[in-house]
């Protein structure tokens, strides 16, 4: 009894457990709201502090293990990919995506126009729920399916704080669901996103010189420094990313792949993994990565560094994004 209960807590604390820290969701949510109060947005509906408390609850419940850890161990996981659907795994047959649709149906099955000005609280926990997987898609290891444990950089090693993220507030005039219907379509949004800001932001890293000369700048995508998944990154993905526009969105995704065979789209997606700078084991599950990383970042004979500016430009970045999918999210019930 005692050798099944410590190997289910290596295997909880191993297994991927958050996108963003709880912090990080909270801080999200919070400001999410916020805004929206401020800007005089906020459905009726969900305009009070005890639902909002409810909201935000559901909202961090869903990666407390001790409440939903089987639903996420064997149930369906909170990876999601805008491009490609994710294989089946040997425990787990479902992704993201599957709970958001759950959490949706749930929600349109028990509105109606008496709930529209006081929202059902099984509803407000639903839509709690739809929020946490939504800013599940702002994450960078999550969008690519990279396996982490607690330890990983882009969750726990990395502080945006709520001053920065004001920084970037956008007018209230930007704040709209965009023409998106559905809670899927917000998910979407937000993952292909994600996938711009991985793919076609470069990130600067030094290669210190080991005969001690001047050292030398690179520039590359963070796609192909600190996460990778080659199943996603064709050339057609890159050129569609190219023009895509999170304030007004395209979800037609290209349905072809770089051979140009139809249905590339429709073929499940396996697992990525971290990128060289993180020196990666493939699927690895027991500790982070170098994302964060400020100190001496060693690749086999070579060293290398990173400035913390780097980092927090990208998680800020996409931080700023999933408050304002997780604001789409609560204006999509103005639509019911």
């Amino acid at each position: 009894m005692v050798k099944l209960a410590t190997a289910l807590g290596v295997f909880l604390s191993t297994t991927s457990l958050y996108a963003f820290s709880v912090p990080d969701h909270k801080l999200i949510t919070q400001l999410a709201i916020q805004e929206l109060k401020e800007c005089q947005l906020l459905p009726a509906g969900i305009n009070s502090s005890g639902a909002t408390d409810t909201i935000l609850k559901a909202d961090l419940d869903e990666d407390n293990y001790l409440k939903n850890g089987f639903k996420k161990l064997f149930v369906y996981s909170h990876f999601y990919n805008p491009f490609r659907p994710l294989k089946k795994e040997l425990l787990r047959a479902h992704h993201a995506d599957s709970g958001v649709s759950e959490y949706t149906q749930n929600i349109i099955n028990s509105f109606s126009s008496v709930q529209r000005q006081q929202l059902a609280q099984d509803n407000q926990k639903s839509i709690g729920q739809i929020i946490h997987l939504i800013q599940d898609a702002s994450s960078a290891p999550h969008v690519l399916w990279i396996n982490h444990g607690m330890e990983d950089g882009f969750e726990n090693k990395v502080h945006v704080s709520e001053f920065e993220l004001q920084q970037l507030k956008p007018n209230c005039s930007e704040i709209s669901l965009a023409g998106l219907n559905s809670p899927l379509e917000i998910m979407k949004a937000a993952g292909l996103a994600t996938m711009k800001e991985l793919d076609l932001t470069s990130v600067e890293y030094t290669e210190i010189m080991a005969d001690g000369s001047e050292p030398r700048a690179n520039l590359a995508p963070w796609s192909q420094t600190f996460f990778s998944n080659n199943g996603v990154n064709t050339q057609q993905v890159l050129n569609f990313l190219r023009h895509y526009n999170y304030l007004n969105p395209d979800l037609n995704t290209p349905t072809r792949d770089d051979q140009n065979q139809e249905g590339w789209n429709t073929k499940s997606l396996g697992q990525g993994e971290y990128g060289f700078l993180s020196s990666d084991i493939k699927n690895v599950l027991i500790r982070g990565d170098n994302f964060g990383n400020t100190q001496t970042i060693t690749v086999g004979n070579k060293k290398y560094h990173v400035d913390l500016n780097q980092y927090v430009g990208l998680k800020k970045t996409l931080m700023r994004q999933a408050i304002l999918s997780t604001q789409r999210a609560i204006l999509w019930l103005n639509t019911l």
